[in-house]
């Protein structure tokens, strides 16, 4: 089987520079890839996909009003009967940021 290949940045229209983390979570009888960058302006960004659509993006610092400057990392934990995202990253003063989302708070 020959490689596969997708632009995710020309489907969502957004960039990003350096490495990624990447994850993946149940929804419904559906598995939802993602992935988690930097921007070149210093967002931090997550894409998801799933057989239901299409790559798409958040823009994760724009909505929580605070930037990151580093690779961020991630985990999920259980809440309850949810599952919990979590992004790991630094803001330009060197303090630890926290960036989690689970279904119930969309």
């Amino acid at each position: 089987m020959l490689p596969r290949v997708v632009d995710v940045t020309g489907i969502t229209g957004q960039h990003i520079i350096g490495p990624v983390t990447s994850w993946q979570t149940p929804s419904g009888p559906y598995n939802v890839e993602h992935l988690a960058g930097m921007s070149p302006t210093g967002d931090l960004l997550v894409f998801w996909w799933s057989p239901k659509h299409d790559w798409q993006s958040v823009n994760v610092s724009g909505t929580a009003g605070e930037p990151a400057v580093l690779k961020p990392a991630s985990y999920q934990l259980p809440d309850g009967q949810e599952n919990v995202e979590v992004l790991c990253s630094k803001n330009p003063l060197n303090s630890l940021l926290l960036f989690w989302w689970k279904p119930s708070l969309d």
